[in-house]
């Protein structure tokens, strides 16, 4: 879900930048939608990578005995996000920096859109932080020592085998 998304606003991105250039009457114009499709490519590149990497792990290896359901899913709502920005990092920021200074000069329209994502984006995060931090120090603790949960990893299938042992 959250793939589709950034693959979505990644694309977006581009369109918006491809739209721009029948509007790029200006160098900063040109020059902001250039910066912006090289971030939007790298981001994507990243992302596919990230993800082509992502380790499927099995809930065994989360040593989750005693530990609700609940706050187990919420822990790796957490982790993941976590451990894809981390892996993301360098590349999310090259794309905000451009994304902004892209929405700095462009039409009102394109700012809305820019918003739009990187406000949904920080709210997902922010979100899954505050949950996993409502959570007791101890369980905190417990998955952030996991090293499995500290590169990206297939999250879905996780949560799909905790909701289904059986599978």
């Amino acid at each position: 879900m959250v793939v589709k998304m950034i693959k979505m606003v990644c694309l977006l991105s581009l369109l918006l930048a491809c739209i721009a250039n029948a509007i790029a009457s200006d160098n900063k114009v040109f020059f902001a939608k250039q910066k912006l499709q090289v971030a939007t490519i790298a981001f994507e590149k990243q992302m596919d990578k990230c993800f082509s990497n992502a380790k499927k792990i099995s809930s065994t290896e989360l040593q989750i005995d005693g530990i609700s359901l609940e706050m187990t899913k919420t822990a790796i709502d957490y982790m993941h996000y976590s451990a894809l920005s981390a892996c993301m990092k360098i590349q999310y920021e090259s794309y905000l920096k451009a994304a902004y200074f892209y929405k700095a000069v462009t039409p009102s329209k394109v700012k809305n859109d820019i918003d739009s994502f990187v406000s949904s984006t920080w709210v997902s995060e922010l979100d899954a932080e505050y949950k996993f931090k409502q959570l007791p120090k101890s369980v905190q603790q417990h998955f952030e020592k996991l090293a499995v949960l500290q590169t990206p990893f297939d999250a879905m299938s996780l949560i799909l085998e905790l909701d289904n042992p059986s599978l």
